[in-house]
């Protein structure tokens, strides 16, 4: 579990462009007792990233509309933010091997929650 307490940096970014899902992870995250915004497509997410400084995760689709995927999104946010924890998720197949950035995790939809907390306190 994650302690919400800890650090000044303690802001989970969900970028989900299905409202239902955005709806249902932003949920799971504040019963964890974690503070969360949510934006609905990484264009979306790199403004908040620029703009904020408490974000120490970011719960990511593969797959959304905009000019850049959930894969190109983790790929900026380790080159310019290393510290923010990045995890990933999609209902299609898991990305090539290699796709990932190295600190990235992937988790297929549909997900565990337990696990995906787990990932996100690491």
């Amino acid at each position: 579990m994650i302690d919400a307490t800890e650090g000044a940096r303690r802001m989970i970014l969900v970028v989900e462009d299905n409202e239902l899902l955005q709806m249902t992870t932003v949920d799971i995250l504040c019963d964890a007792g974690l503070d969360v915004i949510s934006v609905n497509n990484a264009d979306q997410a790199m403004d908040a990233l620029r703009t904020r400084d408490d974000i120490f995760a970011v719960f990511t689709d593969v797959d959304m509309p905009g000019s850049m995927d959930g894969i190109q999104l983790a790929r900026i946010i380790e080159k310019q933010w290393p510290m923010i924890r990045t995890v990933l998720t999609s209902g299609g197949p898991p990305p090539p091997h290699g796709a990932l950035p190295v600190q990235a995790v992937f988790y297929q939809k549909p997900y565990d929650s337990n696990e995906v907390l787990a990932a996100l306190a690491r």
